[in-house]
Formats: structure tokens, C-alpha cells, sequence
């Protein structure tokens, strides 16, 4: 859960150009990554390093226009997919009816889902689109 009290990491290992990113990266984040790095033995050499690729991808991901975002958006698109053919026939095989409606829900919810996320690359497309037409001339 993200709480706006704590924006930033201030104790972090140091690295070249890490205290730009180091600022920016939300402090659930760079925890996380370092949980991440300790689970896998790395040294305090690693977690840094680790968070500033984490950081330079969540700052490159904060742009819409970006490559990086369309690309992890459309990365989605599959998963939302399985994860609705996957609970639908859950639900359908499912003899509790209670069980049946919250597979359903959430099937329902993964479906609108992908839903917004096309409706989302598609507009962001033609924003990029647009952009590359406009006549500077």
C-alpha cells in the first residue's frame, strides 16, 4: 500500500547517480526491491544497484508516451486474458453458488480490465500519432 507520509527512501547504499533516482522512487518500492535483492543474497552493493534499475524503469514508466509504458501495458494484455478464460471456467465448473458469483466477479473484473487497458493503448496511440503528424512548417 502506498502512503503519501513516506514519498522517498532516505537510508539507501549510495551509488554513482543514484541520489537523483534514490529521490524519486516511492519508498514501498526501494523497499520491496531490497526485500527482493536480501532474499537473494545480494550485498548492499546489489540492493543499490538494484533500486537504481527499478527507479530509472518506474521513472521511465511515469511517462505515457514512452515506449517502455506502451509496451509494459500491452505486456498485460495476455495475462488479463488468461486470468478471464481461467476464472469463467471456474466459475462455470464451480457447484457453490456463492463461489460461482465471486469467480464470476472476478472474471467479469479481469475482462474490464483489458478492456481499459486497449481502450488505454489505443488512445495513447493516437496521441502519438497525432503528435508525429502536426506541421511544424
Amino acid at each position: 500500500m502506498y502512503y503519501p507520509q513516506q514519498r522517498t527512501c532516505s537510508a539507501l547504499p549510495h551509488t554513482q547517480g543514484s541520489e537523483e533516482i534514490s529521490s524519486k522512487v516511492p519508498a514501498q518500492l526501494s523497499a520491496a526491491v531490497m526485500i527482493a535483492c536480501y532474499i537473494n543474497g545480494g550485498d548492499a552493493e546489489a540492493r543499490a544497484q538494484a533500486l537504481e534499475v527499478e527507479g530509472s524503469r518506474l521513472l521511465a514508466l511515469a511517462d505515457p508516451e514512452s515506449a517502455e509504458t506502451v509496451q509494459a501495458l500491452a505486456s498485460h494484455l495476455p495475462v488479463l486474458e488468461a486470468l478471464f478464460l481461467k476464472l469463467a471456467k471456474d466459475a462455470v465448473i464451480c457447484k457453490s453458488p456463492t463461489e460461482k458469483a465471486k469467480l464470476l466477479k472476478a472474471s467479469l473484473l479481469a475482462q474490464a480490465s483489458y478492456g481499459r487497458t486497449v481502450d488505454l493503448l489505443s488512445r495513447l496511440k493516437r496521441r502519438a500519432e497525432r503528435w508525429n503528424t502536426i506541421d511544424e512548417g
